[in-house]
């Protein structure tokens, strides 16, 4: 038994050692389907996996090493695997026939351990799929991103000059503003693009768009982000912190900040943002459409962004049109420029219409598109959605719903048309649109105001001069449009603008009859011979071009007028009317009625039942107005009356009655606060010199003829302290205008210490002056009274024959004088046709504000006031004569040099 044991032991030893290699051998056929199926669980997490990098990359991360490298041994796996899956099926497939056994016991054994092995290492690998919690990482942001942009027109100038004040070290903020759609974001990417290149040594440029709802929370998280910090980090810390962590990154960096679209003000310094300065060398620059956030940014220098000139603006619409459809027909590129033309330079509606031309390759659809642009222009893909829904935003950005009114109402006059400021803010108060209109100083203000705001906001433009504005062709659109949106219907008719007869149809009128507010220009007559009710109408307006006025004088039937039971305004101004309809008398509903400009002879007597007017214009009429006793007197609310350069008689049909003057029909208007008036006759300047209350209102005043008036003292004027033009005109008497001489002499000083700028009772009537003409007073010699107005802006003076000096010699000294502040704000100065002219003042002065001056028909004159320093960085325009020039004395060379200079 003792040697059966050791046998038996390893018998046992030999049959384990045999029955475990027979396992891969036995389960081959089970082993190879559960790699099968490992593999393909784990060739469904390495899909799942692909799947979560590919939305990561969206979110611009990349994936971890680790995970790339798994996928890369997934991949290798899938190769390894196939092969031993095939060898084994091959194994298999040779077994003997009925049989488990194997052909091959070694190489089935061989594939056996394969497959054992190959099962556990994929199974590891599904292990660790399974374990991968993130599978990217943020990538590492660049020092600037750059965006995708265009080819530009039109920016390059700007740009060199913004470029320009980047590289003064001592301006850190810079804002560019301008109207929508002019093209602020696309000049702030080019400046973005720009500080990509490596030359210019910048650590970070940080891109933000603000928006009209962004808050400073969005403007600090938006930062936060392109500085490549976490959002996990972000949630987990309080204001205080995020500000201390953005100030830590930037303060030691050379960073750009560029902000975009900002409407109001957004403190960046709080949100953890350096000051830019000389030591660090960053700076902000931001967009906006508001000129007033400029100051609110505290930007050190501001550019603003103005529409593409002509030549511009069709280079950009040709390259978006494109060349072969611009040659498709020999007309279309005429007409291309003519919708061009009607973008009116800005960039924003040049592409838009642009990119909606580009396949139109027939001059029937360019002629509809042209149609389109000026009749609605909404109707053009892309306008409403692109164009219009950008410029709103300004719209929509106004404070209250009065100054939306008072925008809306600009598009009643043309395109490209300058609106006066003064007839624009007489119309807003005639509507109702601004809030004290019982004050009419008061309302005046408000309405500049409200221009002021407007300009700020883009929704209106400069003018010709500071007296007017404009309107861009495109925000008139969008004007016109909200304007039919709200119902609030405006046809503006101009018939020179679209070539048609100066006549308007019945089927014109009868779209008026659901008109708010009418404009007619270069109409001359009306077919119509039935009465209409224009129920809704609340502003006519008729003007007609110079050329027009005189050989069409406009006409209207008589029915015309009876069925305007809202009408508030009616304004004929600049207008070819000869003849005031009478029915106008039955408008009592008006509260402002212009006869500006135009060719009456007189006014009918019903006018006076027009007891709610609240303003008449009657200035600058050519005619003698013939104006029936106790018309104006019966205005009872009237409160401004403007007859500014134009002779007006008061007439009755009544003999028994004594004569009354205008003066004395406007001493019984207890509401009036604003007159322009003529004197004819020295009782008119005794009678305004006795009245207080008309000195107090009075706003402009012309003497004409004064027969017998040989010295006039604005002394008497003690309360025109509103003044602010004069005329005179063909007062041949009058010899010289004085302030109270006995006064001023009296201590070789004038009272009230005037080098302290104080003035005196006697001249608070010059203190506002601005406009100063003279026109045919023979006797004058001086006007040396001026020395008392600072503040006049323009100054005429014309075919006064004994006119010596302008400012003459005074007994006040020469400290005195220096003290005055002589023409310290005059813009132009025009002095014509004065043969004994010699000196416009003895000394030099300064002329900080003059603009334009012009000498013409001064033969004696031997010096002007001016050196080298006078008038500098301001004159604009200068007519003088040649021969003048030549024998001029002049104070210093330099001026006669920049004087010829100006002559070239």
């Amino acid at each position: 038994m003792d040697c059966v044991s050791p046998i038996l032991d390893i018998a046992s030893r030999l049959w384990d050692c045999g029955a475990q290699h027979l396992v891969p051998i036995r389960e081959l056929e089970e082993n190879l389907q559960s790699l099968r199926n490992k593999m393909s669980e784990l060739n469904s997490i390495s899909q799942d996996v692909r799947t979560r990098i590919r939305l990561a990359e969206q979110q611009h991360k990349q994936p971890k090493q680790e995970v790339n490298d798994w996928l890369e041994i997934v991949q290798n796996k899938n190769t390894e695997v196939r092969e031993i899956l095939q060898n084994g099926d091959q194994v298999i497939q040779q077994r003997c026939l009925g049989s488990h056994c194997p052909k091959n016991c070694r190489a089935t054994y061989k594939i056996g351990k394969k497959v054992v092995r190959a099962l556990g290492a994929v199974g590891e690998q599904v292990e660790r799929g399974r374990n991968f919690e993130d599978v990217a990482t943020d990538l590492p942001r660049l020092k600037v991103d750059e965006r995708p942009m265009e080819k530009t027109v039109g920016l390059d100038s700007m740009f060199d000059d913004i470029w320009r004040c980047i590289s003064n070290e001592n301006i850190g903020t810079i804002g560019l503003w301008g109207l929508g759609g002019v093209g602020k974001t696309t000049l702030l990417k080019k400046m973005n693009n720009e500080f990509a290149k490596p030359c210019h040594n910048i650590d970070k440029v940080v891109w933000v768009v603000v928006s009209k709802d962004g808050t400073a929370e969005n403007v600090q998280r938006a930062i936060w982000t392109n500085l490549g910090l976490s959002n996990d980090t972000w949630d987990g810390m309080n204001g205080d912190e995020k500000v201390v962590v953005i100030h830590r990154i930037l303060k030691d960096k050379r960073f750009v900040l560029l902000l975009d679209d900002i409407w109001k003000r957004i403190d960046v310094f709080s949100l953890g943002v350096p000051h830019p300065s000389n030591e660090n060398k960053s700076k902000i620059l931001f967009t906006t459409r508001l000129e007033e956030v400029c100051g609110h940014m505290e930007a050190q220098k501001t550019f603003k962004l103005e529409c593409l000139s002509p030549s511009q603006a069709l280079e950009l619409f040709r390259e978006k049109v494109g060349e072969d459809t611009l040659h498709s027909h020999p007309h279309i590129p005429q007409l291309a420029e003519s919708v061009a033309k009607e973008c009116d330079g800005l960039p924003l509606a040049l592409i838009t219409i642009g990119r909606a031309m580009a396949y139109k390759r027939t001059v029937g659809e360019w002629e509809y598109a042209l149609r389109l642009l000026r009749d609605c222009p909404s109707k053009i893909p892309g306008m409403d959605d692109h164009v219009f829904s950008k410029l709103k935003f300004s719209y929509d950005s106004l404070c209250n719903e009065n100054i939306k009114s008072c925008f809306l109402y600009c598009c009643i006059f043309p395109e490209d048309y300058n609106i006066p400021i003064q007839e624009l803010v007489s119309l807003w108060i005639g509507e109702g649109f601004l809030n004290d209109t019982s004050n009419i100083e008061e309302a005046l203000n408000e309405g500049n105001e409200i221009i002021a705001n407007l300009q700020h906001v883009c929704l209106l433009e400069g003018g010709e001069n500071e007296d007017y504005v404009k309107m861009h062709d495109m925000i008139r659109d969008l004007a016109l449009s909200i304007a039919r949106k709200d119902k609030e219907y405006t046809f503006v008719i101009d018939a020179m603008a679209i070539n048609e007869r100066q006549a308007i149809n019945e089927r014109q009128m009868t779209e008026w009859e659901k008109a708010k507010r009418i404009s007619m220009w270069n109409i001359y007559s009306i077919d119509s011979d039935c009465s209409r009710t224009y129920s809704n109408l609340s502003t006519l307006l008729v003007s007609s071009h110079e050329s027009l006025r005189c050989h069409h004088p406009i006409t209207f039937p008589r029915e015309f007028f009876q069925c305007m039971p809202v009408i508030k305004v009616l304004d004929f101004e600049n207008s070819g009317l000869a003849h005031v309809p009478v029915e106008i008398g039955n408008l009592v509903s008006l509260q402002h009625l212009s006869f500006s400009r135009t060719m009456i002879e007189g006014l009918p007597i019903e006018l006076k039942k027009l007891t709610n007017l609240r303003s008449l214009h009657l200035e600058q009429i050519s005619n003698v107005v013939l104006i029936p006793r106790e018309v104006i007197s019966g205005l009872l609310m009237l409160q401004v009356l403007r007859i500014f350069k134009t002779e007006t008689n008061i007439v009755s049909n009544d003999l028994s009655c004594p004569e009354k003057s205008l003066l004395e029909e406007m001493e019984c208007l207890k509401h009036l606060e604003y007159a322009t008036f003529p004197i004819k006759t020295v009782q008119d300047v005794r009678n305004l010199q006795n009245s207080h209350k008309l000195q107090n209102i009075t706003r402009g005043v012309q003497f004409k003829f004064c027969i017998g008036l040989t010295s006039l003292s604005f002394s008497s004027f003690r309360s025109m302290s509103c003044l602010k033009k004069v005329t005179f005109y063909l007062c041949n008497s009058l010899e010289e205008i004085t302030l109270n001489q006995n006064e001023q002499k009296s201590e070789g000083l004038p009272p009230d210490n005037i080098p302290n700028s104080n003035f005196t009772s006697y001249d608070q009537c010059l203190k506002n002056l601005r406009l100063v003409t003279l026109f045919k007073c023979h006797r004058l010699k001086n006007v040396t009274w001026l020395m008392w107005a600072p503040n006049v802006k323009e100054l005429l003076i014309d075919n006064c024959s004994s006119m010596e000096e302008v400012i003459g010699e005074s007994d006040i000294g020469l400290v005195g004088l220096q003290n005055l502040h002589i023409f310290s704000r005059l813009e132009m100065l025009c002095l014509g046709r004065l043969s004994k002219l010699w000196s416009i003042y003895r000394h030099v002065l300064p002329f900080p504000c003059l603009k334009q001056m012009s000498v013409v028909g001064c033969p004696e004159l031997k010096k002007l006031p001016f050196n080298s320093q006078s008038a500098k960085n301001s004159l604009r325009k200068l007519q003088i004569e040649k021969t003048l020039l030549d024998k001029l004395e002049w104070y210093d060379s330099p001026t006669r040099e920049d004087f010829f200079s100006y002559w070239h």
